[in-house]
């Protein structure tokens, strides 16, 4: 018999006692548990047992690893991705050829390219930029594999925009003469060998029968929940790149990969709009709802809703499920509250009974739903299901947590923002009521920078016609200041913030700091703008305010970043008085030339051109003297050069007379729009650089110059006028020269 392998020394012999001993140990003790790992373990596992269920799949069961991808094949997928990143393709043709090349070189290898950290993103520019037959081969790859690909860290995103771009083609093919860029002719078909060629519906179906198993442990995984949710979105139809589902489905650190041709195939471009999606879509989407609340009961929903990753996911499905109507609610509902929002807010999706009856099970889920409001994940939760919850759910919810709580919640920092989205739908009957309640709170809130309740109650008030003399005076109150004073105030503004910055050191190569914003003066000037936009007393604290404040400090406010929009909002309101204007214009005097050279300045001035419509003609003319004299100062400047244009002053300084002219027609233009795009007028000119006779010329005289054709001028119009007077009498042409002119009458057909 062989012996055992032994180390000698006195060492080894003490470690060997020590290891018997603890055998020995063992033994006497059978129910011995050690307390760190296998406890650990053993709790972890019942805890996950609890939550997902005995029968369905845990998200890490199934992982598998798909390879690496050699040296050389990923520093030529790495070159590809410079390739496409460059764009330096002359036609569609020629980057079509590309990405089949790509394709061809990346076959067998579609799952390493998927999971790997530096070639994943090449994956979803090709998607992006694949024609309908390059993708449904991607899904054949990728079929069976979904499972574990949307719980990949970086598969997870080639899925999201997999399914962004698929869906298009979907919707597509259910149009019977739909023919793919790119797709299979008949002859390519029968020479494909044994593939098949399956409808995209098909393989969105077959991707969920894959998914749907194990639906409610995705909901909350860290990376599978948020392709989950763009899957919810894309199959109900609603766009994903949207502002308000993008918030849902990316997180804040996704860098979003964009197409910056114009060779990308159609499908890629309409991939942010609303479509029409298959029914098969619709019916996948409420059975997976259905079965999501079927499968958690009341404590399971409560935790998702305060759970960072599962509470987004909780809100697409409570879109999704309140988005039916109340007939199809009241059927899935069954008369029992097995829906998310019943479960969540103690709200049947049945009959009138049911909801306002007050039983001892619906009061756990109405208190939970009343903390949920100052939770800060659970609040976002609470905004989107007043935002979508229907007119019946909406007063049960309205009555039970917010009618006579409204000035407490509004004076949260969390809850204020439920209260926002529910005075968005109040109507003007319960809208007084609400008023009464929120202005008892008004000094408080302005004393904690908190105006975003107060500057939604003042634009419902305006949709609604509800008088604000009381709004007006609570603000007034609030502030308890000077007129002089009040736009400093609400802005929060020191001395040092309307002090300009040093001009920066030719020497020194380090750029300046920039300074850091204060979200108390972007509330600030919103909640001035939408005073502006409201005839009465909200107006005229503003613009007392303005009127009130010297030549120095009105300068100064013109060139600060958040305090200009106010000044802007205020030129461009149809309920600017033109005396107000025009002191306002007066204590501007002399600063239009620096004014056009900065950044926040520059659509002052641009401003400036619509609010000195008549009767402030005379003060578009002294402006523009003043620019004319500053020219080389504005020349030099990037923001002078739009603020040149915009105001069209080589017409100024060589054709006054059309200059005037752009001027009349500007005038008349301003009359003719509403106060409602006089106030989105604001940021358009922040956006398309200004509304100036330049920017006019350049879009609405557009299309004349493409044409070929020349505005005319006043002489020219009375020239043919004459001619064509002379013409109808028979008296023959008169003048020689540059001053004769010829009749343009159409010519007669001749007769046979």
């Amino acid at each position: 018999m062989p012996k055992e392998i032994k180390k000698r020394g006195r060492r080894a012999e003490k470690k060997r006692k020590e290891e018997r001993g603890a055998a020995d140990e063992l033994e006497q003790n059978a129910n011995y548990v050690p307390i760190t790992g296998q406890t650990a373990a053993a709790e972890e596992e019942e805890a996950e047992a609890a939550y997902y269920g005995d029968g369905a799949q845990h998200p890490n069961d199934d992982s598998q690893f798909y390879g690496l991808l050699t040296d050389e094949e990923a520093e030529y997928f790495r070159g590809a991705d410079e390739v496409l990143e460059s764009n330096s393709f002359a036609d569609a043709a020629e980057r079509g050829l590309f990405i089949a090349n790509v394709y061809r070189e990346a076959d067998g290898k579609e799952l390493k390219i998927a999971s790997s950290q530096g070639c994943s993103r090449l994956l979803e520019k090709l998607v992006l930029l694949s024609t309908p037959a390059q993708l449904k081969k991607l899904w054949r790859v990728f079929t069976g594999h979904f499972l574990n690909l949307v719980q990949h860290r970086f598969a997870s995103h080639c899925c999201e925009v997999l399914f962004e771009r698929s869906v298009v083609v979907a919707s597509r093919e259910m149009d019977p003469a739909y023919v793919p860029d790119g797709g299979l002719t008949e002859k390519e078909a029968e020479t494909a060998g044994d593939e098949v060629f399956a409808s995209m519906e098909s393989l969105f179906l077959y991707m969920l029968n894959e998914l749907e198993p194990s639906i409610i442990p995705l909901l909350s995984h860290t990376f599978a929940s948020h392709p989950l949710r763009a899957l919810l979105l894309i199959l109900s139809g609603q766009p994903v790149s949207s502002s308000t589902s993008q918030s849902l489905v990316q997180s804040r650190k996704k860098k979003n990969i964009s197409i910056t041709t114009d060779f990308a195939p159609p499908e890629a471009r309409e991939a942010g709009a609303a479509i029409a999606v298959p029914d098969s879509f619709t019916e996948a989407v409420e059975r997976i709802v259905a079965a999501v609340g079927a499968g958690l009961d009341v404590e399971e929903i409560r935790a998702m809703a305060l759970h960072p990753i599962g509470s987004p996911t909780l809100q697409v499905l409570l879109q999704l499920e309140m988005r039916k109507s109340r007939n199809e609610r009241k059927r899935s509902g069954g008369g029992e509250e097995v829906t998310l929002l019943g479960k969540l807010a103690g709200i049947s999706a049945g009959g009138e009974e049911e909801g306002e009856e007050e039983g001892e099970e619906g009061k756990r889920p109405s208190s939970f739903f009343s903390n949920l409001l100052y939770d800060p994940v659970g609040s976002h939760l609470a905004e989107k299901i007043m935002s979508y919850a229907p007119k019946r759910e909406f007063k049960k919810l309205y009555k039970a947590h917010f009618r006579t709580r409204m000035g407490s919640l509004a004076r949260n920092e969390t809850a204020g923002f439920v209260v926002v989205r529910v005075l968005e739908k109040l109507g003007k009957d319960v809208m007084k009521e609400a008023i009464g309640e929120i202005l008892k709170e008004v000094g408080g809130m302005i004393e904690r920078g908190q105006v975003a309740v107060i500057k939604t109650l003042i634009d419902v008030c305006g949709k609604q016609e509800v008088d604000t003399t009381e709004i007006a005076k609570a603000i007034s109150d609030a502030y308890n200041c000077t007129p002089e004073q009040l736009i400093p105030k609400m802005l929060s503004l020191t001395p040092a913030d309307l002090t300009p910055p040093p001009p920066p050191n030719p020497d020194d190569t380090k750029e300046p700091p920039k300074p850091k914003r204060d979200p108390k003066q972007r509330h600030g000037s919103l909640l001035a703008q939408s005073m502006l936009q409201h005839p009465g007393p909200l107006h005229t604290l503003i613009t007392t305010s303005l009127t009130s404040q010297s030549s120095s400090t009105l300068t100064a406010l013109s060139q600060h970043p958040q305090a200009s929009h106010i000044i802007q909002a205020f030129l461009l309101s149809p309920h600017s008085s033109a005396p107000d204007r025009r002191r306002l214009l007066n204590q501007l005097r002399g600063a239009w030339g620096s004014l056009a050279t900065h950044p926040a300045g520059s659509h002052i001035v641009d401003a400036a051109w619509t609010a000195t419509a008549p009767p402030l003609a005379n003060y578009k003319q002294a402006v523009a003297e003043e620019l004319v004299k500053a020219e080389r100062e504005i020349r030099e400047s990037f923001f002078g050069r739009n603020v040149w244009r915009n105001w069209a002053l080589d017409r100024y300084k060589t054709r006054r007379s059309e200059w005037f002219g752009l001027a009349r027609e500007a005038a008349a233009a301003a009359a003719a729009p509403s106060s409602s795009s006089l106030a989105s007028g604001v940021g358009a000119m922040r956006i398309g650089g200004g509304g100036g006779p330049g920017a006019a010329a350049a879009q609405g005289g557009g299309q004349k110059q493409q044409q070929g054709e020349r505005k005319k001028t006043a002489i020219e119009l009375a020239r043919e006028r004459h001619a064509a007077k002379r013409a109808a009498s028979g008296q023959p042409k008169t003048g020689s020269g540059s001053n004769a002119v010829v009749a343009t009458a159409p010519k007669r057909q001749r007769v046979a």
